[in-house]
């Protein structure tokens, strides 16, 4: 009887344990949050077919680096990540304000209660002032838009990296390129 108290004690503890540093884990997480029916390789492989280059905008100032800097090292990791001979990834400097062809969009610390649909319509999500003492984790929004709508989308979220050439964010980066460049479903008839 005393053997099956401490056992059950030691698993309530474990579980409390488990619940307390799940809430409090700080790491990297990457959660896909709107995959269109059709996927996004289509899209993006028509892109690179007709357009030569698939442009990488990066919405807000990320780590005290200026757009145009930051989407040049994106526009890298995608590449790397999404690893496709036919596909080439070009930084595009600041946000378009509207539809502007397909492209992949990263917005930095962006407002809560928008999503990438937002994005791809030409809002700027970023905070304003969001590199002043701005809270951790850092979160970001991946999104590949096709015009004004959004083909796929991912929610980073990571503790506030020292650099942008910080291993973790190139590393999450990467993981949520791979998880949001998906074929077209089969179609079953």
């Amino acid at each position: 009887m005393i053997t099956r108290i401490r056992r059950t004690a030691s698993l309530l503890t474990l579980a409390a344990g488990l619940a307390l540093t799940g809430c409090d884990d700080p790491g990297p997480k990457l959660t896909v949050t709107y995959m269109a029916t059709q996927g996004s390789e289509r899209v993006l492989r028509e892109a690179a077919q007709f357009h030569g280059a698939i442009p990488v905008h990066v919405d807000g100032q990320a780590l005290g680096t200026d757009e145009e800097a930051m989407s040049r090292r994106v526009a890298q990791w995608i590449a790397a990540a999404a690893d496709q001979p036919d596909w080439r990834f070009q930084p595009a400097g600041r946000l378009p304000r509207g539809g502007d062809g397909v492209r992949v969009v990263l917005s930095f610390d962006p407002e809560t209660g928008f999503s990438g649909v937002s994005l791809c319509q030409g809002k700027s999500l970023a905070q304003d002032g969001a590199q002043d003492g701005a809270a951790d984790p850092m979160t970001a929004r991946l999104v590949i838009c096709d015009d004004d709508r959004r083909a796929a989308e991912a929610l980073l979220t990571l503790p506030r990296p020292a650099s942008a050439d910080a291993q973790s964010l190139r590393d999450l980066i990467s993981q949520a390129t791979r998880a949001v460049i998906q074929r077209e479903q089969e179609r079953k008839r």
